[in-house]
């Protein structure tokens, strides 16, 4: 028997919706006007990365609540605050 993943508080239906094509750019535009610095496939790859890891769990709330920072900053990257 395998263990349970823990999911985020965010619901799978707006998980789904924040890796559809309208989802990305409106995560990429509000990373962008927080000083983000990657571009668009940068930001891509490590966006769809996060959206899908967090649809599919975490063994621990560390991760979850790392996850939880990242998606709310819309910032998938790695931050000293993580």
């Amino acid at each position: 028997m395998t263990d349970q993943l823990l999911k985020t508080k965010y619901t799978t239906d707006e998980l789904n919706e924040a890796i559809t094509e309208q989802g990305i750019v409106k995560a990429f535009e509000q990373y962008k006007n927080n000083a983000g610095a990657a571009n668009m496939t940068a930001f891509l790859d490590q966006w769809q990365s996060l959206v899908k890891r967090m649809i599919e769990g975490y063994k621990n709330n560390i991760g979850v609540a790392i996850a939880e920072e990242k998606y709310k900053r819309n910032n998938p990257f790695w931050d000293p605050r993580d």
